[in-house]
């Protein structure tokens, strides 16, 4: 969908430089499992980003786990309810285990079911879409009622996710990928020019075409700042969506080397190669323009950042639709920070509206092409890919701890086997060997 002109937005005068580079965290117990297992769950391509290290060549497989000490069945318990509940077990509770005994799978379908389960579930999604991250915007010398209405905005900012996905529990995990109804307050409304909604409770509204998935949501793009309009070109969002739907981390590399001598990996034909922008200095930050530094840049722009890039162009640093005059409003972009960012209001038109690209979703399968964020969620439900993602995020993000080979596997196999929902993954989780284990052993 092209930009039409519906919105008023304000963006800082001066953006601060940044350079990008990529990687992925590499987990020790991971490369150790690895090691010992002939490179049975990764490998490593020279120059490319890793692909999932949990992994086996069955996406349904369990990856066995070496168990010295198992937890009590009051441990185990324990350990669900701090997760789910973020409470351990009450004294009472603890008797009642001690009588009665656990049948630890049904224990956890009950955990599950509990409406208890929405604190850890909330804890969940408030670190996966890093929405403690969207603060309030600096106003300067605004009347006190502008700030109050930014200090509401982003209240509500910080639960809109959490109150899409909690009020829809029973839907496949793809869903929140493409669903279009979502829920708005007054505060909210006017990002997705809903009209009519009064109240400051979140109501059942409907997400502009451009926005549909909860890529487009005001609130994970304001988590996730950045811009086609500053030098990361929208590269931050393209680093968390990629986290997001596949569970791959890239990572800023500022102070690795940059490239090397000869051409680099070139973008698919599919990705617009209008962008060739440099900033005054000459460092290459546009779409087209990184794969010619060499071979260490392209090798990961030409995969991730270039092609997905692209999709999140209508959208400034706070999750605001861009429009077409913003670019000629001087105090938006005065024409010194157009220097410095070597670009110009006309180009900066033509690429705003330039939303279609493509992406294959492991480097391998040919790349297919989509527009702008509601195109690349749909590729994103398509790609098989979900429950892997899932399987390193839950550990991390509810249970702050690194997914091990079994746990992730676990998760993975839970979803793809029971409706591919959150509450399946989750339940793989807690059932997994790994969690049921107090004491692995080494190797």
């Amino acid at each position: 969908m092209k930009l039409q002109n519906i919105m008023h937005i304000t963006l800082p005068s001066v953006l601060t430089l940044t350079a990008i580079g990529c990687g992925v965290i590499v987990r020790e117990d991971t490369k150790k499992y690895d090691a010992s297992h002939n490179g049975m769950i990764s490998k490593i391509e020279s120059g490319e980003v890793r692909s999932n290290p949990n992994l086996s060549s069955d996406s349904n497989a369990i990856i066995p786990i070496k168990c010295k000490v198992p937890k009590t069945d009051i441990a185990f318990a324990n350990s669900v309810y701090q997760n789910l509940f973020r409470r351990s077990l009450t004294d009472t509770e603890i008797k009642e285990l001690s009588v009665s005994g656990l049948d630890r799978e049904k224990y956890v379908d009950k955990a599950l079911s509990d409406g208890e389960a929405t604190n850890g579930i909330t804890v969940f999604l408030n670190n996966l879409f890093k929405l403690d991250k969207i603060v309030p915007r600096d106003l300067g010398d605004a009347e006190n009622e502008a700030i109050a209405a930014e200090s509401r905005l982003v209240a509500d900012l910080q639960k809109e996710p959490i109150e899409l996905i909690l009020r829809n529990l029973d839907k496949p995990w793809s869903y929140f990928f493409t669903t279009r109804n979502i829920y708005c307050t007054k505060s909210t409304a006017s990002l997705y020019q809903v009209a009519g909604i009064e109240s400051g409770s979140f109501m059942s509204c409907t997400l502009p075409q451009n926005r549909a998935g909860i890529l487009g949501l005001a609130s994970v793009l304001r988590a996730n700042p950045s811009t086609m309009a500053g030098p990361n070109n929208n590269y931050h969002r393209v680093a968390f969506s990629v986290y997001l739907s596949t569970g791959v981390v890239l990572f800023e590399a500022t102070d690795g080397p940059i490239g090397e001598e000869g051409i680099g990996m070139p973008l698919p034909a599919c990705v617009p190669s209008t962008d060739v922008r440099r900033n005054a200095t000459g460092g290459a930050y546009g779409t087209a323009s990184v794969p010619s530094v060499g071979p260490i840049c392209a090798s990961c722009h030409s995969r991730y950042n270039g092609p997905l890039s692209v999709a999140f162009r209508n959208f400034n640093e706070f999750g605001e639709t861009y429009r077409l005059e913003d670019f000629d409003n001087q105090t938006l972009f005065p024409d010194a920070l157009l220097t410095t960012l070597g670009t110009s209001r006309a180009e900066l038109k033509v690429l705003v509206n330039e939303t279609n690209s493509c992406w294959s979703k492991d480097g391998v399968a040919p790349a297919r092409t989509f527009d702008g964020v509601a195109g690349y969620g749909r590729l994103i439900t398509e790609s098989g890919l979900l429950g892997q993602a899932l399987g390193v995020q839950i550990p991390e993000a509810m249970g702050n701890q690194v997914s091990d080979p079994n746990m992730s596997s676990t998760i993975r196999k839970y979803f793809n086997e029971n409706g591919e929902t959150l509450s399946a993954a989750l339940k793989g989780y807690l059932i997994s060997d790994s969690f049921q284990c107090q004491v692995k052993e080494e190797g």
